[in-house]
């Protein structure tokens, strides 16, 4: 359902922008920020941590940094493995082509 909604699919496109892009929210880019510094430095900054929670309670916290982790830790190992990303290049290059992916 989600590859078929092109406006989720622009964000995911646009994500690496984040912060400057007006496609996402405040409480969007709380949560990209967070698990961004927690992903590249082990660590999140006080005042990444007061942001998100600006915007999410200790449950969705712990939510959000549970499926951080698991994806970093599945990442740990599918990059050394050459396991592929699922589909997501598929879904990138049929969009580039202008076409649908096989459902």
């Amino acid at each position: 359902l989600a590859l078929r909604d092109d406006a989720l699919l622009a964000k995911v496109d646009d994500v690496a922008n984040f912060r400057s892009n007006a496609r996402f929210t405040e409480r969007e880019r709380a949560a990209l920020a967070y698990v961004e510094e927690a992903t590249r430095t082990r660590r999140v900054d006080d005042a990444t941590f007061a942001t998100l929670r600006q915007h999410f309670d200790d449950r969705e916290i712990v939510a959000i940094t549970w499926l951080n982790a698991v994806e970093n830790y599945f990442n740990l190992q599918a990059v050394p493995l050459g396991i592929g990303a699922d589909g997501m290049c598929a879904i990138v290059e049929s969009r580039t082509a202008g076409t649908r992916p096989a459902a």
